[in-house]
């Protein structure tokens, strides 16, 4: 039996899935060494994983990987509603544990990514999205980058950069209260819904912080959203962050 120290509480993994063929079948070996790594901490991650529209071979590899893996708390989303924003927010709607996280269904993390992102939110003093502490690309752009806290930040460079990924963890509450804008997306002059909601939750006093020796292994390719995005030349959503630089810089 596993002698805690602490009682960690329950968490929770979406993975979000479209047509990630073959690289579906990679992310989810990552989340199950994440899982018997947090297990052995006596941490218990469920799954939910959203199929958007997803073509036929990958749902076969979710559906198989949940055969052979899956925990009676895990679930399959089938749903058709082509947006990101949208996907996410269903599997928010399904999350039964006070702590969740976000991860694409090309990409996967290091095996301690669940464990030490628990240990920072419940030392943490203000409300608080935790992040990859490093960020390593591969596929179609190949590097490393090291993740940076928004309050090393200046807000001017929030508004033109987005410094971060869609990879995050944090309470549930946090989601909630400002959940994925859907009304932006593919062919928008609006985009970019992860962005949008870093910079909402920021507005809200949020801070998003990076957790040290985490890893995010990030697929980077041709004809995503993101880069369709940048060629139709989509601009994040105005909200109330905008609102607020606003209203500091005429103050200031």
């Amino acid at each position: 039996m596993h002698n805690k120290l602490v009682d960690y509480p329950a968490a929770t993994l979406i993975m979000t899935f479209h047509r990630e063929g073959v690289y579906a079948h990679k992310s989810l070996l990552g989340f199950q060494r994440i899982r018997e790594f947090s297990q052995a901490e006596g941490i218990e991650v469920n799954l939910i994983c959203t199929l958007d529209c997803a073509d036929e071979f990958t749902s076969q590899i979710v559906n198989r990987f949940l055969q052979q893996y899956g925990q009676p708390k895990d679930r399959v989303l089938n749903i058709s509603v082509g947006s990101s924003a949208a996907s996410r927010n269903i599997g928010l709607d399904h999350v039964q544990t006070e702590y969740l996280g976000f991860l694409d269904g090309d990409d996967f993390c290091s095996e301690n990514w669940i464990l030490a992102a628990l240990k920072l939110q419940m030392s943490a003093q203000k409300p608080t999205l935790t992040i990859p502490g490093n960020v390593i690309s591969f596929g179609l752009k190949n590097g490393r980058m090291r993740s940076q806290s928004s309050d090393r930040i200046p807000l001017e460079q929030m508004m033109n950069v987005h410094h971060w990924t869609a990879c995050s963890f944090g309470p549930k509450k946090l989601y909630k209260n400002n959940p994925y804008n859907e009304n932006v997306g593919k062919l928008s002059r609006f985009a970019f819904e992860d962005w949008d909601f870093n910079l909402r939750n920021i507005a809200d006093g949020v801070s998003i912080v990076p957790v040290q020796d985490t890893y995010l292994f990030y697929r980077r390719r041709e004809g995503s959203m993101l880069s369709e995005h940048v060629a139709y030349r989509s601009f994040v959503a105005p909200s109330k962050f905008f609102d607020q630089f606003l209203t500091y810089k005429t103050k200031s």
